[in-house]
């Protein structure tokens, strides 16, 4: 372990450990032989290795990207249906997108805000009407589908491990349409 509930640890895993984990959430994960998927963790890392073979078994297709600094070209080239990753990544990501939002006009910056709030009021189930209806469709044209685009266009979903994950910005991308499911690693267990 990292050392992030104290002191760093190793601990021994059997193959049995890891089979169990696979079979448990082996249904939660929606993911097939049709799918690709972007993997960017060192393979040393038990989470990445449990997600890897879960997708062997299901029989995705795995692009690996090598240089961890470039993952956003990375999955623009590969553009894949789901990707594994440490909520920092997502984070870094998030945070860009706030930069870029600052940085921009203030036409921009208001179609942003509004969109947030739009997918906002989509999370909380409020009464949908026409009105509201046309709101989301317009933020998914003008803002979330440019998010799904920076990862690749046909992204799904984004499984997180290794760390929790800030429960705002998990929403933010499942506000723009990409579904974030948190695994909780062999080693806590």
């Amino acid at each position: 372990t990292s050392g992030s509930t104290g002191k760093p640890k190793g601990v021994m895993l059997s193959h049995k450990n890891i089979i169990s984990n696979i079979k448990a959430i082996i249904s939660m994960v929606p993911v097939n032989y049709r799918h690709r998927v972007a993997s960017f963790l060192p393979l040393s890392h038990i989470f990445e290795r449990m997600v890897i073979y879960t997708y062997i078994g299901l029989g995705a297709k795995i692009y690996f990207i090598q240089n961890p600094t470039e993952i956003i070209k990375g999955v623009q080239d590969i553009k894949p249906d789901f990707i594994t990753s440490v909520p920092r990544i997502l984070e870094k990501i998030h945070n860009e997108i706030n930069l870029q939002v600052r940085k921009s006009n203030s036409l921009n910056r208001w179609i942003v805000r509004h969109a947030l709030k739009v997918g906002e009021k989509k999370r909380k189930g409020v009464l949908k009407n026409m009105r509201f209806s046309f709101s989301l469709w317009l933020a998914d044209l003008l803002v979330y589908r440019r998010w799904r685009k920076i990862l690749g266009g046909k992204i799904k979903g984004i499984i997180v491990g290794a760390a929790s994950m800030q429960e705002h910005i998990a929403r933010l991308y499942s506000t723009a349409g990409i579904p974030v499911r948190e695994g909780y690693g062999l080693t806590e267990t």
